[in-house]
């Protein structure tokens, strides 16, 4: 194969490559904002209102997480975690230093 077109070959193979990085890019951001909505439908942003397909189950949480005293604790974990698509107690502690960072667990190939 002539040098010049197996340049061209190469760069034709590297846009249809970065073509396909940016679709797979843009169909996870669609994905992650489906699934956040999801999560976010109903939800008031405390965890005592939280629907649950087992009344027992609520109950039996609701009354641990009462008597941990911990109640407003995973309420903002749950703050973290929808703003930012993880929590953990480093990007908890961040936020509370900062404020929530949107997307910090969020990543994309292009």
């Amino acid at each position: 194969m002539p040098p010049a077109l197996a340049g061209c070959a190469l760069r034709s193979l590297g846009l249809c490559v970065a073509a396909a990085v940016a679709e797979a890019d843009r169909l996870w951001g669609l994905q992650s904002m489906e699934e956040a909505a999801q999560l976010r439908r109903h939800f008031t942003g405390e965890l005592r209102d939280a629907q649950s397909s087992v009344d027992s189950d609520k109950e039996k949480i609701l009354g641990e997480l009462e008597a941990s005293g911990q109640e407003e604790h995973v309420n903002r974990a749950i703050d973290v975690l929808l703003a930012s698509g993880v929590s953990t107690p480093t990007l908890q502690a961040a936020a509370e230093r900062i404020g929530v960072l949107e997307q910090a667990g969020y990543w994309n190939l292009g």
